[in-house]
């Protein structure tokens, strides 16, 4: 039989293999030893089987891949020393006769499965099975490799993805790898939803035309700083494919891959961030407007000094501005002693301590004037936090046209009273509703014989004569109505001792 230069065969025989090498200029040496030397030498597993799959000859090689004596090979089938199932969930029995079939055709089958040692520790292998008819007998011919190891790390790398997929799914934003031409070498599967971009489109853009306007000249600035630094942050509006604009702070550190730079990135969705920011800058610009505009005095109250006022503190404490108003403690826009006697220091302590402890304080105070004039305030305290600190809101008002018109007020009841008291004529204030009387004076009081406490529980019907008292509450109504402002009238009281008593009587409301 002549073979080309340099091509192999296989010789089976019943109980053994031998590979021989073919060569015009080497003919190799004859005899079963030879061939059993090169067999049991071999470095990988062979086992011969029968045509029912029976192990009959292996070598040294396949005793150390199952870890067993060569007794223990032979006479078994490769189901012997696999599970029940193999990983791709197929029943060992199943493939295993699929496998044999198509050797049994003359296919040459290569394939991967998980046997077990003789101890049943799993081990995975590549197994290629040759189908040889030798001397009218079929055999197959079974090499295997044990590529556990292998295995094993391309678990770990399985492992290693499904961790970086689980972590890129659980980072609260966007990660992303770009080149230093700016296109993308690697996102994030939240990347693709928050541009509503797919990963085809992605493949293709570069990263500045997420970016539009100022934005877009800002973020090719951060990146080249990133390149030529090592890394470099950025807040900036991320657009979308739908016109959609969030606000995303940026990080950027370069890295060598394969001799290449590339930028690494995550981005953080600070919307939330930037939309109270602009709200506590707005609810400051109106703090701060409804602060100076406010015709009141407003003060910020700090450690117990006043840190900030509005203008129109100095003007009416008659200061040019507010330079001299700031950082000093209450008492010393006051004078030493308040009208109740207590010191300015230690009564302004205690006010503030009492705002502080229940929220709002609300009293009257003593001011001084810039020149040396004192006048009186009502004074409110708030105790508020402001940007993270703990203040007092002070507003005053200067109450001395108030004070004054109370004064006068009070005089002018003083002069009511003793007219009212001292009149010549009675003097008697009732209720309308009731007809009860609220108020008489001494006179009043003799007219009819009773004392004031008495008259106090009288109303007037009860005193006038019942042939008057018709014509009395009829006007009563009248005046009561609008109809009338007043009405004089001639009637009779009874007297506390029974005796009528005629008096002319003027009405009119209060």
């Amino acid at each position: 039989m002549n073979l080309p230069e340099n091509r192999g065969w296989f010789m089976l025989r019943s109980s053994w293999i031998a590979l021989t090498p073919m060569s015009s200029l080497l003919t190799p040496p004859k005899g079963e030893s030879y061939f059993r030397t090169l067999f049991d030498a071999c470095g990988e597993a062979f086992v011969v089987t029968n045509e029912q799959g029976q192990a009959i000859d292996c070598n040294d090689a396949a005793l150390d891949l199952f870890s067993c004596q060569r007794s223990d090979i032979l006479g078994t089938t490769p189901l012997d020393w696999s599970p029940e199932l193999q990983p791709d969930g197929r029943r060992s029995a199943e493939s295993a006769a699929e496998v044999f079939a198509r050797a049994a055709v003359g296919e040459t089958v290569c394939f991967e499965w998980e046997n077990h040692r003789l101890d049943r520790e799993p081990i995975f292998i590549s197994v290629t099975v040759r189908r040889a008819v030798i001397e009218g007998q079929m055999l197959y011919l079974v090499v295997s490799r044990n590529i556990s190891d292998r295995k094993q790390a391309e678990e770990a790398l399985r492992d290693e993805r499904r961790l970086r997929d689980t972590i890129q799914d659980a980072i609260p934003g966007i990660a992303y790898a770009i080149n230093t031409k700016g296109f993308f070498r690697f996102w994030s599967r939240s990347f693709e939803n928050v541009t509503g971009r797919g990963a085809d489109e992605l493949a293709r853009i570069n990263a500045l035309e997420l970016f539009e306007g100022d934005d877009r000249s800002y973020i090719a600035e951060r990146i080249k700083e990133a390149f030529a630094r090592g890394k470099s942050d950025a807040e900036a509006e991320l657009v979308a494919k739908d016109g959609r604009r969030t606000a995303y702070f940026f990080t950027g550190r370069r890295i060598e891959l394969g001799g290449e730079s590339i930028l690494v990135g995550a981005g953080m969705d600070v919307t939330a961030r930037v939309q109270a920011e602009r709200a506590l800058r707005e609810e400051q610009d109106r703090f701060r407007t409804l602060f100076e505009s406010s015709p009141d005095p407003v003060w910020i109250i700090e450690n117990n000094a006043f840190t900030e006022c509005n203008e129109a503190a100095a003007r009416i404490l008659g200061y040019p501005n507010r330079n001299k108003l700031l950082f000093v403690h209450p008492s010393a826009l006051s004078p030493e002693f308040q009208p109740d006697g207590e010191s300015s220091f230690a009564k302004a302590e205690r006010m503030m301590e009492m705002a502080r402890k229940n929220g709002i304080n609300r009293f009257e105070w003593t001011h001084t004037r810039a020149n040396g004039e004192d006048f009186p305030a009502e004074v409110t305290l708030s105790s508020i936090t402001l940007q993270g600190r703990e203040i007092i809101y002070c507003v005053w008002r200067d109450i001395s046209e108030r004070q004054q018109a109370e004064s006068a007020l009070r005089a002018s009841e003083v002069r009511f009273r003793t007219l009212f008291e001292q009149a010549a004529v009675g003097v008697a204030q009732i209720d309308t509703l009731s007809g009860r009387f609220l108020a008489v004076n001494r006179k009043y009081c003799d007219i009819v014989g009773y004392s004031e406490a008495e008259m106090l529980q009288l109303d007037f019907p009860s005193i006038t004569h019942p042939d008057d008292l018709a014509e009395d509450l009829a006007k009563m109504e009248l005046l009561k109505s609008g109809q009338i402002r007043d009405f004089d009238i001639e009637k009779r009281y009874v007297h506390r001792d029974g005796h009528l008593v005629w008096v002319e009587l003027t009405a009119s409301p209060l």
